[in-house]
């Protein structure tokens, strides 16, 4: 390290340092941790100080304790506390981090024309500079067939020549929700940019590990020789590829030096070979001193696979090697049409046959959720498409979109295969989704009025949305979980309307508002609301009972909502539409045949509870004697039973058991049915 890295690592440092002290405050070690932070902070000002005042560089030795040390406290505090795992992301903390914070060039590249290696969080693939073309490279290949798969090549070559010409395809970061979007809805855009973006703490992490000589990269990286004018394959006498050559005309002027030429013309990567698969362990090498220098085997893909389906082999390689973001692996498989036996990551193309249903369902569920961003008043820019996207308002990611709404597009569903309303015409039944959740903003924001009678808005757009609640900016029913409970009304809306004679092609907004007009008067800014539906444990149980309240109130038909204080009323139990914050009900409990009240040998007994209004949808059941002792097990008595949706009836099955039948007139079934204000609210039947 010479002297003006050591001051520039010694700033950093401590600015890191710095801002760390800040995020502790809410740490159950806050006093140690804080003293900790200090005592580092102090080492590291005056690490290398001289009697004079001056600076000199200390040994490697010195340096690599202290950085071992704070290492070591960043990743104990960020495996306890989220909020300091991402300010260490956010800082790109790794070795050489300050290297990588204001792109400081080194000189880590090929030939003896390499003037410098910049990378940055902006851009970690990096780009070179150099003061005069390179020589051509030439790099001996051989051939691999595997029958029945596509032909590849390997070549064994120094990193730092992978690096000086290849590419990597990725979407890069900030990439805006409607860009995606739109990407989305034309599979065509985009296919050179389908890449997970480099993580820039991983390559300085395998910068540093490769400086160590017992160290190696074994994994050979998958690279696609594109058809460039600057890559020439050479064939031997069997006419398989023997060479392939890649010269630097591809070089252009560097716009910050002219006298310079560089692999980058604006952020436009210049360099004709793509890394498909390996891009961390290629860019994280050049970091290294050794690692740049290291021969490593590649896997090369001549061009002309690319008739063979070579986008949808490379998207295969990349879902099947290192686990992606669910987002992006969405992503991939839906341009790339992909079949999985997982069926929620099943993507590939529609054949007409039911083994294809759940893919097409998957897929117009994914393009829904791209076309609501695009047209939707309401939900415009506020599906996270990836993880990219610059927006942080989202109020659902597509992979949740897709795993709560894929069912209106199967056979059952609305738009399903078979139903009434199945057309070709995809774009009727976006239009017609959009219509609905259009529909249900109107009804949120047409009903509470400031003291100047102006509307109070309690579904925001994206414009006015921010990202948490504070100052009552983030109303909740635009949080990741309350939405889930309003997407799963819109087949039960949707049918109800069909059946009642509308013969419309897309049900209009206003007929939406119509059929949604008795979920008005909810206050989405009520922090009760918070309170109920999404608790800080999280979970599932909270939303599903808002869902069960939504369909619920749905259920009373087309009528006005009641007013305001009966909605939002702590003190009115299972009435539809009323009661939002309210406990529900006991259920009633009842023997199916009151004739049959114990159970024998050749029959049991079932016993019937209908779930209370506003309650959630599953009941639990336990069997037990006067002692209280449990007899689930013994009777054959699963402990959970879901209603059906149009009777509200759960049913529960109590079959004979040695040893506790004869006890039968002291034993007691209780039926519990519960909501997110309320979780245990019971009902006794005696058996007898």
């Amino acid at each position: 390290m010479d002297l003006p890295e050591f001051v520039i690592m010694k700033s950093h440092l401590h600015n890191f340092l710095s801002g760390l002290k800040s995020k502790v405050k809410n740490d159950n070690d806050k006093n140690t941790n804080i003293s900790i932070i200090e005592d580092l902070t102090t080492e590291s000002l005056n690490l290398g100080m001289e009697e004079n005042g001056t600076y000199s560089v200390p040994s490697k030795e010195i340096i690599d304790d202290l950085w071992t040390r704070i290492e070591a406290l960043v990743n104990n505090l960020s495996n306890t506390y989220k909020v300091i795992k991402n300010y260490a992301e956010k800082e790109n903390f790794a070795p050489g981090f300050w290297l990588f914070a204001g792109e400081w060039p080194i000189d880590h590249g090929y030939s003896e024309h390499h003037v410098s290696l910049l990378q940055s969080k902006q851009n970690p693939n990096g780009r070179h500079t150099y003061n005069a073309k390179p020589q051509q490279l030439k790099w001996k290949l051989e051939q691999v067939v595997q029958p029945g798969s596509i032909t590849y090549y390997i070549a064994i070559v120094p990193v730092n020549q992978i690096d000086a010409v290849a590419s990597v395809p990725d979407i890069k970061p900030g990439i805006k929700t409607k860009k995606a979007s739109v990407r989305v809805l034309n599979r065509e855009l985009g296919k050179n940019q389908c890449q997970r973006s480099i993580i820039s703490q991983r390559i300085l992490k395998i910068g540093k590990f490769l400086d160590d000589e017992k160290n190696g990269v074994a994994n050979a990286p998958l690279i696609f020789a594109t058809e460039n004018e600057n890559v020439t394959f050479e064939k031997n006498s069997d006419g398989n590829y023997s060479t392939v050559s890649i010269d630097f005309d591809f070089l252009v002027q560097d716009q910050k030096d002219e006298q310079l030429l560089c692999d980058h013309q604006g952020l436009t990567d210049k360099r004709p070979l793509q890394i498909i698969d390996g891009q961390h362990r290629i860019r994280g090498a050049m970091r290294s001193s050794r690692g740049k220098e290291l021969l490593i085997p590649i896997i090369l893909f001549p061009p002309e696979i690319k008739s063979k389906g070579a986008a949808k082999f490379f998207a295969e390689i990349n879902t099947l090697s290192e686990p992606l973001n669910v987002l992006h692996e969405i992503h991939m498989r839906h341009k790339f049409q992909l079949s999985s036996t997982k069926p929620d990551k099943d993507y590939e193309k529609y054949d007409g046959t039911s083994s294809t249903y759940r893919a097409r369902a998957n897929t117009l569920a994914y393009e829904a959720a791209a076309y609501c961003n695009l047209y939707s008043e309401s939900l415009q820019n506020l599906i996270q498409i990836l993880s990219e996207n610059k927006e942080n308002n989202h109020i659902v990611a597509a992979d949740m979109w897709v795993k709560n709404s894929f069912s209106w597009f199967m056979p059952k569903g609305p738009y399903g295969v078979g139903s009434n309303t199945y057309s070709e015409d995809k774009e009727v039944w976006f239009e017609e989704i959009c219509n609905f959740f259009d529909a249900f903003m109107m009804v949120c924001n047409n009903r509470f009025k400031d003291k100047e009678n102006k509307s109070i808005n309690k579904w925001l757009t994206h414009d006015k949305l921010r990202a948490n609640d504070r100052g009552g900016n983030r109303p909740y029913i635009q949080y990741r979980t309350t939405f889930r409970a309003l997407m799963h009304q819109l087949s039960f809306v949707t049918n109800r309307i069909r059946s009642s004679g509308y013969t419309e092609k897309v049900i209009s907004t206003e007929r939406f508002v119509q059929a949604l007009r008795t979920l008005g008067n909810i206050d989405w800014t009520d922090n009760r609301i918070k309170s109920r539906f999404i608790p800080a444990g999280g979970g599932e149980y909270a939303w599903k009972c808002l869902r069960a309240w939504f369909r619920d109130a749905l259920s009373r038909g087309e009528k006005e909502a009641y007013d305001s204080e009966e909605v939002m009323s702590e003190e009115i139990p299972s009435v539809q539409g009323k009661g939002i914050l309210s406990m529900p009900k006991k259920g009633d409990i009842w023997f199916e045949d009151e004739n049959h009240t114990l159970p024998t040998k050749d029959k049991p007994v079932r016993i019937l509870s209908r779930r209370p209004f506003n309650a959630y949808e599953i009941a639990e059941g336990h069997l037990a004697d006067e002692e209280g002792e449990r007899l689930n097990e013994s009777a054959k008595l699963r402990p959970s039973s879901s209603a059906n949706s149009e009777t509200r009836i759960a049913v529960f099955t109590v079959s004979y058991g040695d040893g506790w039948t004869e006890n039968g007139n002291k034993t007691k079934l209780t039926v519990t049915w519960g909501n997110a204000v309320r979780k245990e609210v019971s009902s006794v039947i005696e058996l007898k």
